[in-house]
C-alpha cells in the first residue's frame, strides 16, 4: 500500500513540476531564463524542505503517515494558491516598474523563486519521510522511491499530452490538486485508524500487579 501512495505521489507532484514551468512562462515569457528559475525554484525548495525534515525527524518521533498526509494535502493546496501569487506577483512587479524599472526585474525574479520554494519544499520534506516509514514499517525504500518515480513519469505524460491539451491548465490544476488532497486525507485517515487500533490494544492489555 506504502508503494501505492508512493507512486499516487508522484504523479501529482511532477504535474505539478509542469504546471509551474507554465505559469513561469506566463509571467516571464517562454525563455531559458524561466525555465531556469522554475528548475531553481524547484531545486532549491526541494533541497530546504528534505534537510530541515531530516532535522525534524532526528528530533522527533511523530506518526509518520499523519506526516505524510500533513505535507501532501500543504502541496496540494499551495499549489491551487499558485496561480493567485501569481497574480499577486504581477501587480506588485507593474506597481514597481512604474517607480524603479532597475530593480523590478529582480524583484520579480525572487518572487518567482519564492512562490515555487515554497511547495517545493513540502515536495522535498518527503524524502526523508520515505526513508523513515521504510526503516519503521520494514519496507524497500528503493522500492518506494521507483514507485515514486514511476508515478512521476506517468504524471509527466499524462499531464503533457492528455490533460492540459484535453482539458487546460485550470482543469489539470484541480487534477493534480485533487489527487494531492485525496491522498493526504486518505493518508491522515490510515494514520487515525492506526493510532486508534493501537490505543485499544494497548488498553485490552492486562495491567500486571507486583507482589511482594
Amino acid at each position: 500500500m506504502l508503494y501505492l501512495f508512493a507512486a499516487l505521489g508522484g504523479i501529482a507532484g511532477l504535474t505539478w513540476e509542469l504546471l509551474w514551468m507554465h505559469y513561469t512562462a506566463l509571467s516571464l515569457g517562454v525563455s531559458a531564463q524561466g525555465a531556469a528559475l522554475t528548475l531553481v525554484g524547484f531545486s532549491v525548495g526541494m533541497g530546504a524542505g528534505s534537510f530541515a525534515a531530516g532535522r525534524w525527524l532526528q528530533r522527533r518521533k511523530p506518526d509518520l503517515l499523519r506526516v505524510w498526509g500533513a505535507l501532501e494535502v500543504g502541496i496540494g493546496l499551495l499549489g491551487q494558491l499558485l496561480a493567485v501569487g501569481f497574480s499577486v506577483l504581477a501587480d506588485w512587479d507593474a506597481l514597481l516598474y512604474a517607480t524603479s524599472p532597475q530593480v523590478a526585474p529582480l524583484v520579480h525574479g525572487l518572487g518567482v523563486l519564492v512562490l515555487l520554494a515554497i511547495p517545493s519544499a513540502c515536495m522535498g520534506a518527503t524524502i526523508p519521510v520515505f526513508a523513515a516509514l521504510a526503516q519503521r514499517f520494514a519496507v524497500s525504500l528503493s522500492l518506494m522511491y521507483a514507485s515514486n518515480i514511476a508515478g512521476a513519469s506517468v504524471g509527466i505524460v499524462l499531464a503533457t499530452f492528455v490533460l492540459i491539451p484535453g482539458g487546460g491548465v485550470e482543469a489539470t490544476v484541480g487534477l493534480a490538486s485533487s489527487l494531492g488532497l485525496g491522498l493526504g486525507a486518505v493518508l491522515l485517515v490510515v494514520a487515525m485508524r492506526r493510532s486508534k487500533r493501537g490505543e485499544e490494544a494497548t488498553a485490552a492489555e492486562p495491567v500486571k500487579t507486583v507482589t511482594k
